[in-house]
């Protein structure tokens, strides 16, 4: 599995913005040679990395040096990484769009992101959602909570209030899917 360097670049904003320069290098001392030598120099957004080492393990390790272990930090990371994603014209997009057409998107954006993998959502209800990751291989928590806080920032951009996100299924835990449930007010 492959991440895109958007998404990694995401990843060391969020560090940088939340912690400062200090809490950067901090983070960068305690990662794997090869992840510290990316987060630590250029990293190139249209390059495609290696997912557990240049994006799962660092996660991890956010959550260990800033959070005391809570798995919260992914959602917090992906929260900053739909921040990072959808500004400028994409902003916009997604302030204009319906929180249903965000989310029809799914199929199309998550490939962008990660590869190989499939996505796709359908309409539950007038402010339900849900969404379906049916192919990702190295699917684990990070990646789990990381695109429910994904989904949780996006809508709240689009204008949303009460977004809840919930997993149902998880391929993480060897379900046949990864099942989200959202559930939002307007």
């Amino acid at each position: 599995m492959e991440v895109k360097g958007t998404a990694v670049m995401a990843t060391r904003e969020f560090v940088k913005s939340k912690f400062g320069d200090a809490g950067l290098a901090k983070w960068v001392a305690k990662l794997k040679p090869e992840a510290a030598e990316i987060y630590g120099g250029a990293i190139l957004t249209n390059q495609w990395y290696d997912l557990k080492t240049i994006l799962e393990e660092p996660c991890r390790s956010i959550a260990e040096v800033f959070y005391n272990g809570d798995k919260r930090a992914f959602v917090e990371v992906g929260r900053h990484s739909a921040d990072h994603g959808l500004r400028g014209i994409y902003k916009l997009f997604v302030k204009i769009g319906s929180p249903q057409f965000i989310l029809s998107k799914a199929g199309s954006i998550l490939p962008t992101y990660y590869k190989p993998s499939v996505m796709r959502g359908e309409e539950a209800d007038k402010n339900t959602y849900r969404v379906f990751v049916n192919q990702f291989d190295q699917y684990s928590d990070v990646i789990e909570q990381r695109i429910s806080g994904w989904i949780e920032r996006a809508l709240e951009i689009c204008g949303c209030k009460g977004v809840r996100v919930n997993v149902i299924k998880s391929l993480a835990k060897k379900d046949q899917c990864t099942q989200y449930d959202i559930e939002w007010n307007l």
